[in-house]
């Protein structure tokens, strides 16, 4: 809990991605241990914390509350800002990450939601000067079924991490947009089945710790991809992303970003 490691033969540490314990009490849980944090639509954090996490239900209310420690390896976002005279700054993790969300379901098809987070002792490094802050982060987003086979979400989040400059002397933007529209949804036991999906973010590299498609963080452009299961418990995804940089990470300005990828999943 406290190294993210295991000390096993020889001295040599094993690193825990994710090992925990979680029980119900009628409509609420307790998970304690090294797990998989998500905000509501994954716009603020979407990756591990070694804590405790309590979630409840009440009808078409749901929440949860969460208290743990981050790895203090990375930078928001994990982006890192090129200065000519005083090498690579950011804003590097805090390790005391706390948050509380809700979601509530206004119908059986839209549902609404929305995370308060705060993470403190957050180095910010910029031109030879450090200091350190604490950094509160919000997020609201909807999820709605638009037709048969036709969903759409979107959600914001900002931050209050401000006065920081970029590459070229620009503020780093502490707020963003992600939308998603899909089509279908692929099922890893249902061979055939299939989803196409698109998106649109205008994502500022303030405005998140590690959200869900990070590769596309401090990213604005658009996305169109596909999921198909050509057997059971194996999934093919294939996507193309194109846009440019919010903020310039290079002295030389902002730049163009193309990503094209194609991965296969196998479930056990």
């Amino acid at each position: 809990m406290k190294s993210d490691s295991i000390t096993a033969y020889g001295d040599k540490d094993i690193q825990v991605n994710k090992i925990y314990a979680e029980g119900n009490f009628g409509d609420s849980m307790l998970k304690v241990g090294r797990y998989g944090e998500f905000s509501s639509y994954g716009r603020i954090i979407d990756t591990e914390i070694s804590g405790a996490e309590y979630t409840f239900e009440a009808g078409d209310l749901s929440g949860a509350l969460t208290y743990g420690r981050l790895k203090d390896s990375r930078t928001l976002a994990g982006t890192k800002f090129e200065n000519k005279s005083d090498g690579e700054y950011g804003a590097y993790l805090g390790t005391e990450y706390s948050s509380a969300r809700l979601k509530y379901n206004l119908s059986p098809v839209t549902a609404i939601g929305a995370t308060y987070g705060r993470l403190n002792e957050v180095t910010v490094a910029e031109k030879g000067n450090n200091f350190q802050d604490s950094v509160n982060f919000w997020e609201a987003g909807f999820n709605t079924k638009l037709a048969d086979n036709l969903t759409l979400m979107a959600a914001y989040s900002k931050s209050d991490l401000d006065g920081v400059t970029d590459s070229v002397g620009s503020e780093v933007v502490n707020d963003g947009w992600f939308s998603e529209l899909r089509y279908k949804q692929h099922n890893p036991s249902d061979v055939g089945s299939f989803a196409i999906f698109t998106n649109y973010r205008n994502v500022g590299a303030f405005s998140t710790i590690d959200a869900t498609v990070d590769y596309t963080e401090n990213v604005r452009g658009w996305t169109l991809g596909f999921d198909y299961v050509p057997m059971e418990n194996t999934t093919i995804e294939v996507f193309y992303t194109t846009g440019t940089q919010v903020n310039a990470t290079s002295t030389e300005g902002r730049q163009d970003v193309d990503i094209f990828r194609a991965q296969m999943e196998f479930y056990f």
